[in-house]
């Protein structure tokens, strides 16, 4: 979203991704099954790939193994957002002024990895927590990655070549934009 693309549809199902991709012109496809590219497809899940070159001006049809299964499980809901350590700030502050001037109660979801609970979600979840509480004024590091690297998920990434991907996915407040749920989508929201 950083990057110029104007929305981003998720879908559950590969075959669904493909099918909305055909129907809407300026359109790539991007997603992953096992960390790998999906055959045929633009781009996979490596947010390297996500240049301003590649996505700038484009709607993106995306799917994945974890993501959009929660994605598609919460679209029903207000105000879903998604958040990593590279916008971590901007997403308390949006929750901290959702919450302030609506009231309204916060419900951290992680993706996890093939429905299981993954050490990098619940750190996140749990510093993202602390700072919406007021605990901490901000992350307690700008650099995650030595602990991604450790985990199952970046140990795999790692043994797929994506070394570099997540290296980038443990920095901290690179971007401000904050992908929203418009109902059938992701945009770009800036505070």
């Amino acid at each position: 979203m950083a990057n110029g693309a104007l929305k981003v549809y998720v879908f559950r199902e590969v075959e669904d991704a493909i099918e909305f991709h055909r129907k809407m012109s300026n359109c790539i496809l991007a997603g992953e099954r096992g960390g790998l590219k999906i055959e045929g497809f633009h781009l996979g899940n490596s947010p390297l790939e996500f240049s301003p070159e590649s996505v700038s001006g484009k709607y993106i049809s995306f799917t994945s193994s974890n993501c959009a299964r929660i994605v598609d499980s919460l679209r029903d809901a207000k105000n879903m957002v998604l958040a990593c350590f590279l916008n971590i700030s901007s997403v308390c502050n949006y929750i901290k002024y959702l919450s302030s001037k609506f009231g309204l109660d916060v419900v951290l979801v992680c993706a996890g990895r093939y429905g299981s609970p993954c050490s990098e979600d619940l750190l996140y979840a749990e510093v993202l927590r602390d700072m919406i509480l007021g605990f901490i004024d901000k992350p307690p590091t700008n650099d995650f990655s030595p602990f991604l690297k450790l985990t199952s998920s970046g140990r795999n990434l790692i043994k797929l070549g994506f070394h570099r991907d997540v290296e980038y996915c443990g920095a901290v407040d690179v971007f401000d934009v904050i992908p929203l749920w418009d109902g059938d989508g992701f945009i770009a929201f800036q505070l």
